[in-house]
């Protein structure tokens, strides 16, 4: 399928008119309903066929259906997604501050898990009805409780993951669709390797940084024990493993003003790509 501004083919079996325009992200495609609010595909492993994950105003869109023949324009709107991730104490957070300084649209998976399990929402009454000790009694999510179950069982860590994950992609892709065109997106997601979002990225950044000065950074935040530091250290993907699988690793071993120069080299590459 062709994405380089000119047309591109879909085949599928639902209603489509031809010549409706369209915007193409690493998401999918943003199309145009009747009454010109946006509707978003997924271009499934970036191959021949397209499905729809949701659609905003008027069509005869529904979620799953294939496109019909048909003939798109589409354009490019970004210029990358990029995937960042570190451990806790790490300086991941740092690392997007600047990329964000830098131009890049940032979007904090950490961010969109609050939005997924805020008051109201379906995940928080998904989590109380599962786990309800984690409930505070003002009826939010007592979230020191919920880490603590989390981090010292690992068949509770992926049961919450399976609530969360899946509206923190949804809002996560509807933020995407706001990038400006051309620009880099960064995603900063903890569990970028282990939840299998680092394949759908074009380009992966560890940040790696010593374990001791990990454990100092947290307890300085933190009133954590160095115990309860360590296990949540434990849960998380060995460093040295991320080492190996991301594309560029980002050292924060020294002073802040080291950590942005050696950001900047790492954003610097990204935009020459």
């Amino acid at each position: 399928m062709s994405a380089n501004g000119n047309e591109a083919k879909a085949s599928g079996d639902s209603q489509h008119k031809r010549g409706r325009h369209v915007g193409l992200d690493k998401t999918g495609l943003l199309m145009e309903s009747a009454n010109g609010a946006p509707a978003v595909l997924r271009l499934r492993a970036f191959g021949a066929s397209l499905r729809m994950t949701r659609c905003h105003g008027s069509g005869s869109f529904r979620s799953g259906a294939k496109v019909s023949p048909c003939v798109v324009r589409v354009r490019h709107v970004m210029k990358l997604r990029v995937g960042l991730t570190g451990g806790i104490g790490a300086g991941k957070s740092e690392v997007a501050r600047i990329f964000g300084e830098l131009g890049a649209l940032v979007i904090d998976a950490d961010e969109m898990a609050r939005l997924a399990v805020a008051p109201g929402s379906e995940g928080l009454g998904k989590i109380a009805k599962r786990w309800p000790e984690v409930i505070a009694e003002d009826g939010t999510l007592d979230r020191a409780s919920m880490a603590e179950l989390v981090f010292g069982d690992d068949a509770v860590r992926e049961e919450l993951n399976a609530i969360v994950h899946p509206v923190v992609r949804r809002l996560a892709a509807e933020r995407e669709a706001e990038a400006k065109p051309n620009q880099i997106v960064v995603h900063e997601v903890p569990l970028l390797f282990e939840s299998g979002r680092s394949n759908d990225c074009d380009a992966t950044v560890a940040v790696i940084a010593p374990l001791d000065i990990r454990i100092g950074r947290i307890k300085a935040r933190s009133n954590l024990s160095r115990d309860k530091i360590e296990r949540r250290i434990a849960a998380q993907i060995d460093p040295a493993r991320a080492r190996e699988l991301a594309d560029y690793v980002i050292e924060n071993d020294g002073s802040l003003e080291h950590l942005r120069s050696r950001t900047e080299a790492v954003y610097r590459k990204l935009s020459e790509r």
